[in-house]
């Protein structure tokens, strides 16, 4: 089974439109390959409306590809291709369908790829050891 290493987050819905996630943003760091990052966020569906989402993934140089999305309810997700390190990439993603007017879109730039690490504390960081049981022993051992 791949790992997606993707940022995950609630997700903001503007009326009509297609949206990302408050997560995805200009500036931000996507995993490298060789596994996938996901783009994601909301769309607001109208009547009996069947929308596609498309993804297109634009470096500074080179030749751009798209990946179609999948859309669940008023949710989409788009995985990319895995993408060696690098920057400057720019992501637009459009929904067709998502109203009767055009296709709407939306885009983020200064996409970069690279290794993504999620660091977090132990939850006893923030304890001191005066507010231990075994404080006595602890100091001792210091």
């Amino acid at each position: 089974m791949k790992t997606i290493g993707m940022l995950m987050a609630m997700a903001t819905q503007a009326a009509g439109l297609i949206s990302f996630s408050d997560h995805v943003n200009d500036h931000m760091v996507l995993q490298q390959a060789p596994e996938k990052s996901g783009v994601f966020g909301t769309l607001n569906v109208t009547g009996d409306a069947t929308p596609t989402v498309t993804a297109t993934i634009t470096p500074a140089s080179g030749s751009p590809y798209q990946v179609n999305g999948r859309v669940t309810g008023n949710n989409w997700i788009a995985y990319l291709k895995p993408t060696q390190a690098g920057g400057d990439y720019k992501i637009s993603v459009t929904c067709t369908g998502c109203s009767s007017d055009a296709p709407n879109t939306i885009e983020i730039e200064d996409v970069t790829f690279g290794d993504v690490w999620y660091c977090a504390g132990q939850s006893n960081m923030a304890l001191p050891l005066l507010h231990t049981i075994s404080r006595n022993d602890s100091v001792k051992a210091l």
